[in-house]
C-alpha cells in the first residue's frame, strides 16, 4: 500500500505536526507501508500513484487546496484535523465539515478536539469511523495527563513565542 501525507511546506511556521507527521510515517514503513510526504504543490498525476491520501490539518487554505484536489483524483483520504476552533484561518465550518464528511475516517487527536469539531461542524458531518489517536510520539513523553483536557500539552515550535509556546 502507498500513502500520500499532504500537509504544508516544512519551512513555514515547523511544529508539532511534523513531530507527528514522521512518527507516523515511521509506523507505518514498519507496518510495510510506503509512504511519502507531500508539501503544497504536488501534481494530480503524482497523486493518483498512491492507494490512500492522509490528509493533516482542516482549518488552513492549504488544507483546503489538499483536499479538493484529492477529491478531484477520487484517491479514498483520512484526515488528522488537528483542528483550531477558529474559522477565519482559510476554511469555514461547512467547507470543513465537507472534507470530513467524505473521508474514510477522522483521527483527532483527543476526546476535547473531537468535542471542537462537532461544535464546530455538527456531529452529522462527520464520518462513521471516527478513532482517537493520542497525540505522543515518543513514550518519554507519555504521562498521566488526562488526554481529554486541553492541559499540558507540549508545543513544538521553531522560534521563541511562535504557537503560545511560551
Amino acid at each position: 500500500m502507498r500513502v500520500a501525507i499532504l500537509n504544508r511546506q516544512r519551512e513555514a511556521f515547523p511544529g508539532g505536526d511534523l513531530v507527528q507527521i514522521d512518527a507516523t510515517m515511521e509506523a507505518l514503513s514498519k507496518l510495510g507501508v510506503e509512504c511519502e510526504y507531500a508539501p503544497e504543490g504536488w501534481t494530480l498525476d503524482w497523486l493518483r500513484t498512491f492507494d490512500l491520501a492522509h490528509m493533516f490539518h482542516v482549518n488552513f487554505g492549504w488544507s483546503v487546496y489538499n483536499w479538493l484536489r484529492t477529491v478531484k483524483v477520487r484517491v479514498p483520504y483520512v484526515v488528522t484535523p488537528i483542528f483550531y476552533p477558529d474559522l477565519t484561518l482559510g476554511a469555514d465550518a461547512i467547507t470543513i465539515s465537507m472534507m470530513l464528511g467524505r473521508a474514510q475516517a477522522v483521527m483527532p487527536f483527543s476526546g476535547a478536539e473531537y468535542r471542537e469539531l462537532v461544535s464546530a461542524v455538527g456531529e452529522e458531518c462527520l464520518p462513521r469511523v471516527v478513532c482517537m489517536v493520542p497525540n505522543g510520539t515518543d513514550p518519554m513523553f507519555r504521562g498521566p495527563l488526562d488526554s481529554e483536557g486541553r492541559s499540558g500539552v507540549l508545543c513544538v515550535a521553531a522560534r521563541p513565542g511562535d504557537k503560545n509556546s511560551e
